[in-house]
């Protein structure tokens, strides 16, 4: 009987420990205490270009409208572009079946100073007229799903337009019906 005293006790004042412990108030407002630092994480900066970059999309009117595009890059070595997308379908449901699409995503990338004035992607094949690097990948995508893609742009292609990273670059994606 003894020893269940001695273990309340031991338990209640733990709980008022537990209470009195935190922080405390001086009666006009303010913290008593000191705050203590904490480490702070920061990502690893990736090579970005002297000029500055910039992205942009196109989608087939083919394709259902719907489908939400984040896009960025960047330079993995002296000769590649890594473009990053995600397709975001989720504001789709699911009323367009679980068939889903399959979609040629093809990745691009040009100095815009190597183009004719007013020059813009609008479609695949105003990529192929224009001799710009490009990457095409084949996937298939889902209602209510959210989809991340990459392809490596090469930047010392051997025919048509070479791209300078270390100058202004526009780089993009343009979805089209496989």
């Amino acid at each position: 009987m003894a020893n269940i005293r001695i273990i309340a006790i031991m338990v209640i004042a733990a709980i008022l420990a537990v209470f009195s412990a935190g922080c405390s108030d001086n009666g006009a407002g303010e913290a008593t205490g000191t705050a203590t630092p904490t480490a702070v994480l920061t990502a690893t900066a990736t090579k970005t270009p002297a000029g500055g970059s910039s992205g942009e999309y196109s989608i087939d009117e083919d394709l259902p409208s719907g489908i939400d595009v984040d896009i960025s890059a960047s330079v993995v070595d002296s000769g590649t572009l890594l473009i990053k997308y995600d397709f975001n379908l989720t504001s789709m449901g699911t009323a367009m079946g679980q068939k889903g699409w399959k979609i040629l995503a093809t990745a691009y990338a040009y100095n815009p100073d190597k183009v004719e004035d007013g020059f813009s992607v609008n479609s695949y094949d105003d990529i192929i007229s224009a001799g710009l690097p490009y990457k095409t990948n084949n996937i298939q995508v889902f209602p209510s799903n959210l989809y991340p893609g990459k392809a490596e742009v090469s930047t010392n292609a051997d025919s048509g337009m070479r791209l300078d990273t270390n100058d202004y670059y526009v780089y993009g994606v343009v979805l089209r019906e496989a």
